[in-house]
């Protein structure tokens, strides 16, 4: 009886250790991938996307779930606070680098069990998807299984699934992936999603909050330079020379 009680109890630490344990080599392997990115990251801060602005792209599209317009937040903490996000900027903002910064933070706390972490991430360039012959859950697959043996279902309900580059495939594929999506939000309710575009890839074909990249602030940029050079008090240094530059500025 006991036995039994403690199962039921801890339920969910259980299965969390189990797919921890499974993927133990996957999530190491992905955790020294991103590294760099991971270790020398500078924070990026998001801002809430107006809903009004759908109505300009689609005045009969269902208005997507956001926050209170303008509302502020740690880009490394969308996860945890919304089921689905869509991140839109321009090139060059940093959406690649958020999503491989969540990728690396999110094995690195599973494999130091932190307690509350319990998705496993997957990274995914659609851009790098055979057109027309791979579905993310394809992509998902080979991920997690390399190898090519499909031993164990995909565990979509512990998963957190980033894809790269939406505006990077044609329209036909774009289209084909929001359906996919919506179809695995539907099916699993535990799924957490983040996906990346250019401004105006997305017009709410599946719920989700949506947010943009603020560009860096001042401090940002001097903790960027102090990453790149590798040195606490050069980065000042070179700020100052770049703001007082009005080309490099």
């Amino acid at each position: 009886v006991f036995l039994v009680w403690c199962a039921i109890k801890f339920d969910k630490e259980i299965s969390d250790a189990l797919t921890r344990a499974w993927f133990s080599s996957y999530l190491e392997n992905l955790r020294d991938r991103f590294a760099e990115i991971g270790t020398r990251s500078v924070a990026l801060i998001t801002e809430a996307r107006s809903p009004e602005e759908y109505r300009l792209l689609d005045p009969l599209s269902p208005v997507p779930e956001t926050a209170a317009i303008g509302a502020l937040a740690d880009a490394a903490s969308l996860p945890d606070t919304n089921r689905v996000t869509v991140i839109e900027a321009e090139p060059g903002a940093g959406k690649t680098t958020t999503l491989k910064f969540l990728a690396w933070r999110q094995a690195d706390a599973l494999l130091a069990e932190k307690p509350g972490c319990s998705h496993v991430p997957v990274y995914i360039e659609l851009k790098l998807l055979p057109p027309r012959s791979q579905t993310i859950e394809d992509a998902v697959q080979q991920a997690l299984n390399p190898g090519g043996e499909h031993t164990t279902p995909i565990p979509w309900d512990s998963l957190l699934l980033l894809v790269d580059g939406l505006n990077e495939v044609d329209p036909q594929s774009q289209m084909n992936f929001k359906a996919e999506i919506r179809h695995l939000l539907s099916q699993f309710q535990k799924l957490r999603i983040v996906v990346a575009g250019r401004p105006n890839s997305f017009s709410g074909e599946f719920e989700g909050s949506v947010v943009v990249l603020r560009r860096l602030n001042d401090q940002q940029l001097i903790t960027l330079f102090r990453h790149a050079l590798r040195d606490v008090g050069k980065a000042p240094t070179l700020f100052d020379s770049l703001r007082a530059s009005l080309f490099l500025s």
